[in-house]
């Protein structure tokens, strides 16, 4: 070829024929058009991969051609021609992702088999591709903006590459890489974007040799000096836990007697005042019974005068008996009827026990029917962690904020802890119970929220350190170790 050829990519009908007198293929004009056409025809970064590896194959007579791209972890093929779609956990994914990365690390295009006045390159990579699969190799690095971002595979059969066609072909990867480097970039999520354009500028700026790079350096040496500083410097510890409001008393009503519910007053939620009635057991049956021994009591009263009469003091002595005995039924008969009705012992509200659905349903004696608070006075109850029980002690303060009250905290202070663990909707807790220092017109009992007691002073870094420590100790444990 003539010298200003070598340095274009279009080429005339009579360079085409003298090429082709030559052991490599070049690609005209129009070919390279072609090739721009499809790629930024294609609307996804793999879609337009899959199309360059197919159009490049077919114009470069190559049996395969992949393209890789520079990931986390190294290369990955994304496209490879006469392929749908690539799967990176397959062999020959493997074994050219590898031959990517040995020529993306040298920073040159490598040749296999390697021509004999070539400078020596290390291809234990390409050895390994070329043994297995049995093709000639040529592998072209992608750049874009400064830094290799993929590599191009191609593989043929039928040839060996030269060094003239691996320039070639890295021309051709020159024009054609900037289209597809911006579909890739189009392709990711917008944090990602971010994060790799920001990790590129901190790159730059803190390259050796720019003006900018000793301020930043030692910006972000004072950040991490502050920042160990802080995790260093002893803070204010404290237990975070769920928690919730209770009564100070709660008083459970229990059904005096078995009978069916027939009348509710309250639901949850409702104030009641000392004595007020709540509920009421069905009576018909008490009653019935009250008249059957009031009307034997008249009976053994009138016999009681007959006697007294007659001056028989053996009749009047078992009448006068008998007489006593059914008063004594009365009065248990009327105790019965007065606790049919359901009163509330003290002012206060009913925090459980909605009967409004359930009159008429028959109810057992003892069984519980209606839970009441009082208005005033309240306790804490903290679902403390069992890793976090160990630090807790009667005595220690705190501040609670209720969901229903973001915006004021109360005073705590810790009165009792349980000694034993509680298992609820699958949440693993210690009880903890504390007092109010103070209270508010609001509160009510079953408000949620989140309480924080104040233990000691640490350091975030030691007290995770303990942490994982202590978690790791327990593993190790549980497996035997």
């Amino acid at each position: 070829m003539q010298p200003h050829a070598e340095q274009t990519l279009q080429i005339s009908t009579a360079q085409t024929q003298t090429a082709s007198q030559t052991t490599h293929i070049v690609l005209s004009a129009a070919q390279l058009l072609q090739l721009q056409a499809e790629l930024l025809g294609r609307k996804r970064f793999g879609e337009a991969a899959t199309a360059l590896a197919q159009q490049l194959a077919s114009s470069l007579k190559c049996d395969r051609v992949s393209i890789g791209w520079r990931e986390r972890n190294g290369m990955t093929v994304i496209a490879a021609s006469y392929v749908a779609e690539v799967h990176a956990r397959q062999e020959t994914a493997r074994l050219v992702a590898a031959a990517m990365d040995e020529a993306a690390e040298q920073g040159v295009s490598l040749i296999h088999p390697e021509p004999d006045i070539a400078r020596p390159h290390i291809l234990l990579a390409h050895d390994e591709l070329a043994r297995r699969q049995g093709y000639a190799l040529c592998t072209v690095p992608l750049a874009h903006d400064g830094a290799i971002v993929g590599a191009l595979t191609l593989e043929s059969r039928s040839r060996a590459f030269s060094p003239d066609e691996a320039a070639h072909i890295e021309r051709v990867a020159t024009l054609l890489v900037p289209a597809l480097a911006l579909k890739y970039e189009i392709g990711l999520s917008f944090w990602r974007r971010l994060r790799i354009h920001t990790s590129a500028r901190l790159a730059l700026l803190l390259k050796t040799g720019t003006p900018a790079s000793t301020p930043i350096k030692l910006g972000l040496a004072g950040a991490g000096l502050l920042l160990a500083g802080v995790l260093l410097f002893p803070f204010a510890y404290h237990v975070s836990a769920p928690a919730k409001l209770e009564g100070a008393i709660q008083r459970t009503l229990t059904a005096p007697a078995d009978g069916y519910l027939q009348k509710v007053f309250v639901r949850p939620g409702d104030h009641v005042k000392a004595g007020q009635v709540m509920a009421e057991l069905a009576d018909q049956d008490l009653l019935v019974q009250q008249r059957g021994l009031a009307a034997e009591l008249a009976q053994h009263e009138n016999a009681q005068v007959s006697a007294q009469a007659r001056s028989d003091r053996a009749e009047f002595s078992v009448s006068q008996g008998q007489a006593e005995a059914v008063r004594a039924k009365l009065d248990l008969l009327q105790q019965q009827l007065e606790r049919s009705q359901v009163r509330a012992p003290f002012d206060g509200i009913v925090i459980q026990g909605d009967l409004s659905q359930s009159i008429g349903a028959p109810v057992e004696r003892g069984a519980e029917l209606i839970t009441l608070a009082p208005d005033t006075g309240y306790r804490v109850m903290i679902e403390a962690e069992e890793t976090e029980i160990a630090d807790l002690q009667p005595g220690q303060t705190g501040r609670l904020i209720l969901a229903a009250l973001p915006s004021r905290t109360l005073p705590i202070k810790v009165e009792r802890i349980t000694p034993l663990a509680t298992t609820e909707s699958g949440h693993h807790y210690f009880a903890v119970y504390a007092t109010l220092q103070g209270e508010l017109p609001a509160l009510r009992p079953g408000m949620q929220g989140f309480a924080k007691i104040a233990v000691d002073q640490r350091s975030m870094l030691l007290n995770g350190v303990n942490r994982a420590l202590s978690w790791i100790r327990v593993r190790l444990w549980a497996w035997g170790a």
